[in-house]
């Protein structure tokens, strides 16, 4: 099935914006004893990375296209915050 994107249309009570309120979009990540070994002074970022995604961290793209498919912000809202590495 295709994926449905949704469109804010705007009313008067949100002043034409298709949005009411905030949410937050966020990546966290979770301290484990894996986790844990891969945090020095010389820490490989990527390395880091690997391993949180290993250990269920889920990336900021992801959450934002959970948010997206479920009609609660746009694409374009969460390109707007995505950091350029993750475009």
């Amino acid at each position: 099935l295709p994926a449905r994107v949704f469109r804010s249309v705007g009313c008067e009570e949100c002043r034409h914006t298709g949005f009411m309120g905030r949410s937050g979009l966020y990546e966290a990540l979770r301290l484990n004893s894996a986790i844990r070994k891969n945090v020095t002074a010389e820490t490989n970022l990527d390395r880091l990375r690997t391993a949180a995604l290993k250990h269920g961290m889920r990336p900021l793209k992801i959450s934002g296209a959970r948010k997206i498919s479920e009609g609660l912000t746009t694409l374009e809202e969460v390109y707007s915050v995505l950091p350029q590495r993750e475009l």
